[in-house]
């Protein structure tokens, strides 16, 4: 049995979008559970109630994406799930996309995280991730794998974890609010012995960057990154002036501040010209 777990917070359309797709699955043997980072779930349990076999838990703050994911999985893990999937709710998979994952991890019983080929939404066609990421640990810095190549780590768009893998390495830091938290859990069950790959034939299309804004996604990407740093890098001061100071804070943030100012100008400018 696979559990396939959604986190919500305040996007319940693109959840039932989700959702509509989920049960469109040509694979039967699967559960969700549906978890709300305290945006009131209890208001559009009645327009969920079309489908089925949904366990719904309510987080009573907003706990992020690994902390808010935790619940789901201990969830799956007490009423014995075979497989969890780690699935964004702001994506939409095709009919076969579960049942190629489940018989990709059970071709070698070593995998014990498998990815899927991201695609863009709305435009299909456009690969967005081949699974997951490679890692420049040095320098934290991460970068898109080519297609065919086997990732660092799996996105957290769309995780596909054996249970045991995850029992071997635990749950999710909840140190990480946002980012960075998903590379976190690959290392650690790779450390235990486990392997990953992506399944070719699974495809998941993705809403890239509707969770937050640019300067959010920065700010947590900025802190999450500081505290992954500390974990993994074998030389911290390197990897905080050179991947943050001289990468980040001179290179990248000057401009994501200016494009945010003349966003903010543009849209004062519209409003006024009404």
């Amino acid at each position: 049995m696979t559990y396939i777990i959604l986190l919500n917070w305040n996007q319940w359309k693109l959840t039932e979008q989700c959702l509509t797709s989920i049960f469109k699955s040509s694979y039967s043997s699967f559960q969700v559970v549906l978890v709300d980072n305290a945006s009131g779930i209890e208001h559009h349990q009645e327009m969920l109630s079309h489908f089925y076999r949904i366990a719904f838990i309510s987080n009573p703050f907003n706990y992020g994406f690994g902390k808010g994911n935790n619940p789901g999985i201990k969830y799956a893990i007490e009423n014995g799930a075979d497989y969890i999937w780690l699935l964004n709710n702001d994506t939409i998979i095709e009919e076969n996309t579960l049942s190629e994952l489940v018989s990709f991890i059970e071709s070698n019983p070593n995998l014990g995280i498998v990815g899927s080929v991201i695609n863009n939404l709305p435009d299909k066609n456009t690969l967005q991730l081949y699974g997951g990421l490679k890692l420049n640990i040095p320098r934290c810095y991460v970068l898109p794998c080519k297609y065919g190549e086997t990732p660092d780590y799996i996105s957290g768009a769309s995780i596909f974890i054996r249970t045991q893998a995850i029992k071997d390495a635990g749950l999710f830091d909840e140190k990480f609010f946002m980012y960075w938290e998903d590379v976190d859990l690959n290392l650690r069950i790779k450390q235990k012995g486990w392997q990953i790959g992506v399944a070719e034939n699974s495809i998941v299309y993705h809403m890239n960057g509707v969770s937050s804004s640019s300067l959010k996604q920065e700010y947590y990407s900025f802190v999450s990154g500081i505290y992954f740093s500390w974990k993994y890098s074998k030389c911290f001061l390197f990897t905080l002036l050179v991947g943050f100071l001289l990468d980040r804070i001179i290179r990248r943030y000057p401009l994501l501040l200016i494009n945010s100012l003349l966003a903010s100008y543009r849209k004062w400018r519209e409003k006024k010209d009404q």
